[in-house]
């Protein structure tokens, strides 16, 4: 009887009809709201027109219009479109009474139809935005619908009958189907109507056959769905999305059975591999559709304009989004994939960004091999597939083609991942295309090869029998065609075969022999790692800083540093400034000066410096960081090469972001709430992290005036400085009485605690002595009791943001030089997979548990990391150069040695060590003795009681730090 109320109210809640929300018969009630230098128009009579234009920008045009509505339990909001112009991405918004809280539903590079077309939204499809609130909406005060730059360009979309629909409140389906069937059909009757998501088909024999999916509310008039041509194996699989019938039929086979998915399997194509791996041998698809945590690593070439990734697993990704090629092995009458072997990850020398794959199965060993060759134009990836046995072996190597990317489905911005488009898959020759694209060149000879379409069954069915399907080329509608190269080998013991494969992700030509190109990339990998050369007795931590680099290097697309290739695919300032800052001091000037020549133009005429710059141009979101990151930037490039004539050209565009940054004040003196820090995000906040940079910036701006001769832009500069930084700190007293707090707050109306982000007051702001030093001390011992308590596997959290590594050049700072190696060492521990040196943006205790880590490896991640390890040696202070101030005691007896840091003015390095409890440094390069002195740290306990320089004794020298006037030098200090 349940059942029955149930069908009778949805059928009387589905009979009434839509309530109309706007009939447009004017458009006077929407308001245009356009990002800065977008270009919208509204109009239109019966319709809303949008005109707009990106301008070569990012951004979005967005029309908004204030509807006070009331939302039922369930509904759905549906809408007419259509458009005229390039794919972009279509927002729908619902804005509360605030104003603060926003639900959307989006949907990425929307290609607008040209005839009217429905667009219906499902409540269960409408998700929190941001805001500080996140329940499911009620009360809605406005809506909004937004174009955002996808491609980008110009263009005209409309819309009309806005209309809203209540629907009966979602139920589990409760009936049991009756099932019927005939000659070459099947069919359910499910009682009511049922929404469902997908399909599998069981069949009696293995086909191959052509078949569709049709569908009715009444059993008479029927509607199809889909329809299949070659379909073989023993299941088919359909996804069907948001479909709703009450009979389904199956036409062109006999069927065992017919079974319905639920609507979250027809969500996407991901949510649909998540399923058929749960029911698939494990090993047949990704370990990310198995519900864990994958792995990976970045493969490419210097400023390429397109990578691969390499999974833990031996996967490799054919660029951006693309298909990957994954190694199975057929031995003994058995299948074997990354879930048969021990799989072991490592770098070659350790540190270079050629990364390899070990996967064991007994005395059977695949080493898989991957570099970037060729030109940032035309990046090719090469890959070595190297098998050896301890005793005789003959079997099977298969390189299976795949619609997955190693990028797995929880990264969900930038580039999502997870599924991967193969429309069409040929195999011919020692080639492998898809969609008319080249994925694969064989240098070595392949056995054999075969596609399949997805309803003809994935490759790995066939695999599972040693077999490959028998055609060449494969055609799939949905999109996730499959295939395999065979490679058959009989090894003795002992013995090694190669098979060598170029995946050309941008069309590259031939290339030379693999071992001599790989000679060629080592080569290069180290001259460009090693320009500034560190030994250190932690282990790992040299290596990983080279690695860190080369992972900056390749995560920049040509000029653009970016902090990754995938997630976080677009030139940020404030990540392109700091990881400036590492380039610079590790030797790679030329790529900073690039980077500040592309980034400049995208300055707004009126100085308003972009927060982050993609293919579509500058992105208008004020965030109030960007002005002093650039500032900085341009004056570290400057100090760091001399070159002022650079500085000169450039100046205009900086002055006029220094005039910015001055314009905007408020009347506390401080820049305005922003969104710049990302745990701001719901709701813009007077972020000190902004100050700090601000502060910074016009330091630097005054810095450069003065090197430019204008004493009076130095002036203003310097007077604004101080100004400012009275400001700041009168803020952050009240701020922390105003919230009790004895450490510095993150933000003015929250008085949070945020040591990682408070980190850039001391590195590059060098405000340890202006602040109160109290409060900077009660930062970072909270910072560390918090890290303690994690690493000791208690609250707070279970996951952190790898920008931590930030502290550990704070610490040194502050003196506590102890617990800055022990976040050394913690933070090395925590490397993702050890052995290939790099970080994500989330690190978690259970290395297991999918989450979104961002971009692996985060390059921005990277270059705190750098910056941090290079402070333990040398920092600044002022004027000053500071030796060794976070360099352990307990280092020492081994030695530490820093060769060619790029300093202002040239190259510094040193060595210290222990000699008989005497501490012996010596101090080598071409940068001449700064303004402030070098000072050289006693590292020791208590103080030194004498010292020497170059063999002979400074008079009165004691204490802890002795200050040099002239270098290269020899110093030993003795306690």
């Amino acid at each position: 009887m349940r059942g029955l109320l149930l069908a009778l109210a949805a059928g009387a809640a589905l009979a009434a009809p839509p309530r109309i929300l706007d009939g447009f018969e004017t458009v006077r009630a929407w308001k245009a709201v356009p990002s800065d230098g977008v270009l919208l128009a509204l109009g239109g009579a019966g319709s809303l027109r949008m005109d707009f234009d990106f301008q070569g920008r990012g951004g979005y045009a967005a029309a908004r219009r204030d509807l006070p509505l009331t939302l039922p339990p369930n509904y759905e909001i549906t809408f007419l479109v259509r458009g005229d112009c390039p794919p972009e991405n279509l927002e729908f918004k619902l804005v509360d009474p605030s104003g603060e809280n926003v639900w959307w539903v989006r949907k990425p590079a929307f290609a607008f139809p040209r005839e009217w077309t429905r667009v219906t939204l499902k409540k269960r499809q409408v998700s929190f935005a941001w805001g500080p609130g996140g329940a499911d909406p009620t009360r809605i005060a406005s809506v909004e619908w937004c174009v955002t730059a996808g491609s980008g360009g110009k263009g005209r979309v409309e819309f009309r009958d806005l209309a809203i629909r209540e629907l009966p409140v979602e139920v589990p389906y409760d009936r049991t189907p009756a099932a019927t069937s005939g000659p070459g059909w099947s069919q359910l009757d499910f009682r009511i109507p049922r929404e469902f998501g997908g399909l599998r088909i069981d069949w009696a024999d293995p086909g191959p056959r052509d078949f569709r999916v049709l569908v009715s509310p009444d059993g008479s008039a029927w509607t199809p769905l889909r329809e299949v041509r070659g379909a073989a194996g023993p299941a088919s699989h359909l996804l069907l999305p948001e479909t709703e019938a009450r009979f389904l039929r199956v036409e062109g086979g006999a069927a065992k059975a017919l079974a319905v998915r639920p609507l979250a399997f027809g969500e996407s194509w991901n949510a649909a591999f998540e399923t058929l791996a749960r029911e698939a041998p494990r090993g047949d698809y990704p370990r990310c559709y198995l519900g864990e945590q994958p792995y990976w690593t970045l493969v490419g070439v210097d400023g390429g304009l397109d990578s691969a990734l390499l999974s833990e697993d031996g996967a490799l990704e054919a660029g951006v989004g693309g298909p990957s090629v994954e190694p199975f092995l057929w031995s003994g009458g058995q299948l074997l994939g990354w879930a048969q072997a021990a799989c072991a990850q490592s770098l070659e020398r350790g540190a270079l960004p050629i990364p390899t794959v070990t996967r064991t199965h007994g005395d059977l060993t695949l080493r898989v091999t991957a570099f970037g060759a060729g030109s940032p134009a035309a990046p090719v990836i090469r890959a070595r597939y190297r098998l050896s046995s301890a005793s005789p072996w003959k079997g099977t190597l298969f390189l299976a083609v795949r619609p997955f990317q190693v990028n797995p489905p929880v990264q969900f911005l930038g580039t999502p991942g997870g599924a991967a488009a193969i429309g069409t898959l040929a195999f011919g020759g020692d080639s492998a295309t898809v969609d008319g694209k080249v994925l694969l060149r064989s240098a070595t000879r392949p056995d054999g090869a075969g596609a399949v379409g997805f309803h003809g069954g994935s490759i790995v069915d066939y695999l599972h029998r040693g077999a490959l399907p028998p055609a060449a080329t494969a055609t799939d509608p949905a999109g996730h065609a499959s295939g395999a190269l065979r490679y058959d080998v009989d090894l003795a013991p002992g013995e090694v075969r190669d098979i060598l494969v170029d995946l050309p992700l941008l069309g590259a030509g031939p290339r030379p022999p693999f071992e001599a190109d790989l000679r060629e990339a080592v080569a290069s990998w180290d001259e460009k790692l090693n320009r500034v050369r560190v030994e250190l007795p932690e282990p790992g931590a040299a290596d990983t800083l080279r690695t860190c680099l080369a992972h900056i290097l390749i995560s920049r697309k040509g000029p653009a540093l970016r902090p990754g290739t995938r997630s976080y695919a677009r030139s940020w300032i404030r990540d392109g400034a700091m990881m400036s800052a590492a380039l610079l001091r590790m030797g790679h000037a030329d790529e900073v000066r690039d980077y500040i020549e592309w980034y400049a133009p995208y300055l707004y005429p009126n100085g308003k410096v972009p927060c982050v710059v993609d293919d579509r141009g500058a992105d208008p979101v004020p965030e109030n960081d960007s002005p002093g990151e650039f500032l900085h930037l341009l004056a570290e490039y400057a100090r760091c090469t001399g070159d002022r004539a650079f500085l000169a050209r450039l100046w205009p565009q900086g002055r006029r972001a220094a005039d910015y940054l001055e314009g905007i004040l408020e009347k506390n003196g401080l820049v305005p709430a922003s969104i710049s820090h990302e745990g701001y995000s719901a709701k813009p906040m007077h972020s000190y992290w902004d100050d700090f940079w601000s502060l910074r910036g016009f330091r630097d701006a005054a810095w450069i005036c003065g090197e430019l001769g204008d004493s009076a832009g130095a002036a203003h500069f310097a007077a604004l400085e101080t100004r400012f930084r009275g400001s700041l700190l009168a803020s952050i007293q009240a701020t922390m009485a105003a919230h009790r707090v004895d450490y510095i707050p993150g933000c003015a109306e929250l008085g949070d605690f945020d040591a990682t982000s408070t980190t850039v007051a001391l590195m590059p702001g060098d405000e340890l002595g202006n602040l109160p030093r109290s409060a900077v001390e009660a930062t970072f011992a909270e910072f560390y009791r918090q890290f303690r308590v994690r690493r000791q596997g208690g609250a707070p959290g279970d996951r952190y943001t790898p920008y931590e590594t930030r502290t550990i050049g704070a610490f040194a700072q502050l003196g506590w030089v102890d617990r800055a190696q022990e976040l050394l060492g913690a933070y090395l521990e925590d490397r993702r997979p050890l052995a290939w040196n790099q970080w994500p943006e989330v690190v978690q205790r259970d290395p297991r548990s999918p989450v979104f880590l961002g971009d692996l490896p985060h390059a921005w991640v990277g270059s705190d990391y750098i910056r941090s390890l290079l402070s333990l040696l040398v920092r600044e202070r002022g004027d000053a150069l500071v030796l060794g101030a976070g360099v352990p005691a307990t280092w020492l007896a081994k030695g530490v040695r820093l060769e060619g840091l790029r300093v202002p003015g040239g190259e510094l390095g040193f060595s210290a060590r222990t000699e008989a409890g005497r501490v012996v440094v010596e101090i080598t390069g071409t940068a001449p003795c700064p303004r402030g002195g070098v000072v050289v740290r006693w590292p020791l306990p208590g103080a030194f009681r004498r010292a020497r320089v170059d063999g002979r004794i400074v008079e009165g020298s004691t204490g802890t730090e002795l200050t040099l006037r002239r270098i290269p030098a020899t110093v030993v200090m003795e306690p």
